[in-house]
Order: structure tokens, then sequence, then C-alpha cells
């Protein structure tokens, strides 16, 4: 058996450092995983946000557009790490690292391959929140046209590979000039939970003042109000004004505040059903679907909301993104235990059925061909 190579795996300190993860720390958890199932040793150099005040001033008034760290600095650093472990491949953790690659390439040998990791098109992200404001501003449309810019230069002139998380990323980067592109989907893998509801309810996690996450709740919970919801949907995130709010305007939401982990297991396996109410198609994937199957527990997601994920069973998909369809569909599964089971049995297919080896054997193919 051949030892693993080294590939140089460099990110934002944050994401690989952490205590309670959100969905990019998911992500590069799921990328350092696909990269040691696909014979490689990942060699991790880690990020830390710029010190320049300049720089945090423009980030604080969101004039920043792909220049939140002090590259120069890593340069020796790296070429050291290529030198020492005869890395030929380097990974990096988001494609908004994408500028170190002009700072460090002239210093490294010209077999030297780099990979973008996507976590979602950066670009398709902010359209999607400015075409929700009535009228865009000067700076929003610049913010704007400068990423695609940027985007599309990176993706033309730097990097050898991108390797996203969600295939409607695809045709997106293609069209702005990536043409060397590899889906991977989220990691499936049974971790079940007791599933012991105490009583007929729903639940959700996620960061409640996250624009998908607050209109998704919001669409959602306007839908059940005109339906004659009887049951309760507890609420677990922050920040905690926001889930007061919710619970104040909508009087079957239970909010239960900021929980670590094993608080947030314990509380989910009472629930009858893990929400995942997805009504459009935005940026990456929804790590919490990921969570909910690998737990065995009830989920009910949507089209948009399984975006980047390969099922083996869809039960657990709505069909359509209609809030109406989707507050049917909760309604009619806490009516009926046997279409509660039937949840719980899709969830369970799907995590035992993934195929990581697979996917991990794509992965190694993808990165040799570079």
């Amino acid at each position: 058996m051949t030892d693993p190579e080294k590939i140089l795996f460099i990110s934002d300190r944050k994401y690989v450092d952490f205590h309670i993860p959100g969905g990019v720390q998911l992500c590069t958890s799921e990328y350092l995983t696909y990269l040691s199932h696909s014979g490689h040793d990942p060699i991790i150099i880690k990020l830390d946000t710029t010190k320049s005040f300049l720089k945090k001033i423009k980030i604080k008034f969101g004039l920043e557009v792909y220049d939140r760290y002090d590259f120069n600095n890593y340069t020796t650093e790296i070429v050291n790490a290529v030198k020492k472990h005869k890395i030929k491949t380097i990974a990096l953790n988001q494609i908004n690292l994408a500028p170190l690659i002009e700072i460090v390439k002239h210093h490294l040998p010209s077999d030297v391959k780099f990979v973008g990791l996507s976590h979602g098109n950066e670009s398709g992200d902010y359209l999607h929140d400015i075409a929700r404001e009535k009228k865009p501003g000067i700076i929003e449309t610049w913010k704007l046209g400068r990423q695609i810019v940027l985007e599309s230069s990176f993706f033309r002139e730097n990097f050898d590979g991108i390797i996203v998380i969600s295939e409607h990323e695809i045709p997106i980067n293609q069209w702005i000039g990536a043409l060397n592109q590899l889906h991977l989907p989220r990691i499936l893998q049974p971790g079940f939970l007791s599933w012991t509801p105490r009583e007929k309810n729903a639940g959700f996690v996620g960061t409640l003042d996250h624009l998908p996450n607050k209109l998704g709740l919001e669409l959602l919970c306007d839908s059940l109000k005109k339906s004659e919801f009887n049951y309760s949907i507890n609420l677990v995130g922050g920040p905690e004004p926001e889930g007061r709010r919710l619970e104040l305007l909508y009087p079957f939401i239970k909010y239960k505040g900021r929980l670590s982990n094993e608080q947030l297991e314990k509380e989910v396996s009472h629930w009858s059903i893990f929400l995942n109410p997805v009504f459009w198609y935005s940026r990456g994937a929804s790590t919490k679907l990921a969570q909910a199957i690998n737990w065995g527990i009830p989920v009910l997601s949507t089209p948009a909301g399984k975006r980047g994920y390969i099922l083996s069973d869809e039960t657990i998909i709505t069909a359509s993104n209609s809030p109406t369809d989707y507050s049917k569909a909760l309604i009619e599964a806490l009516d009926d235990q046997f279409l509660l089971d039937k949840l719980k049995m899709s969830t369970e297919c799907n995590a035992k059925n993934f195929e990581l080896k697979t996917w991990s054997s794509k992965l190694n193919t993808f990165i040799k061909n570079l």
C-alpha cells in the first residue's frame, strides 16, 4: 500500500479551529474528509484575517471584495511547506483566497497545481441579496460588478480546477470562465439518534438573522397561520432577539435559544420533524439537511433545499419550493404517524446508502488529471 500523497490545504483559521461548527466549518471538514479518503494527506496552513486598519474599515462598511487577508505574510511558510513535503497540489479553502495564487506561484515549481474549494458562488449569493432590495445603490452595484470581474479572472487565470458543493454552481461558474470543475455532494453517514418525540412537533436549527433562514421561516410561519396549525415549532439558534421576535410574532413557536452540541442532540431527538424550509436557490448547500439525515430523524426539505445532495430516496423532498405546499406537507405528516415513519425510513435510507468511496475516487481522478 502506497503512502498518501501530501496536499497543501490553505484555509482561514476559524474554519478549521472551532468549538461550535457553522455551515462553512462543516463544509471545510467535509472537504478534508474527501481529501483523506481520496488518498491524500492534507497539510494545513491557517490564515488569519487582515490586521490592516484600512482593510478592516473596508470590511466593516461592505466595501471589501476578496481582500480580507494579508497574503504576503504567508509566502515563506507556503513555499517551505511545498519544498518540505514535495507538494504538487495546493487546495484553497474558499474562492476568496484566490489572490494568494498570484503572490506565491512565482516562488513555486511550475508543475504545482491550484484547486479552489468553493463553498458557493459569492457573486450569485450577493445578487440574491440585493435583488430583494427595492433599489440597490451605487455601492451594491459596484460591489457585484467587482465580484464578477474578479471571479472570472480567478477561474480563467489562477485556478487549475474548481470543486463545488452544489451542482447548481457549475453552470454559473462556467458562464464566468471556469472550465474544469467537479461537484462533490454533501457527505451522509449514519449517526442515528434515539428518536423519542414527546409530542407531535417540528423544529428548526440555524442562524436566525441569516436572510435565507429568516425569510424561509417567515414564509413558512405565515402559511401555517392561515392553515390553523395546531402543533408547535421549536426554534434553536441565535441571535436571541430574533428568536424572541419570531416567538412573539407566531404563537406556535417555542424559542429554545442557543444550545451546545450535546444539548442540541437531546432536544432534536424529541422532535417529530426536522425542518429545512428553503424556498429559493442560493449559495452553496444547506448543511443542516445533512445533519438531520445523519441523525436519522424525519426531515422535510424542498428541491431548493436539497441542492448539493445526492439522495437515494427523495421522500423527504416536497414537490415544489412553494411555502404553501411545504406547510401542507408538514401538517399532513404531523397528522399521520404513517407519514412520519415513512419520512424516518427515507432519512435512514439516505444516510446508509451514500457512497463516500465512489465520490472520493472521483476526486482522486480529478486531482490526478489537473
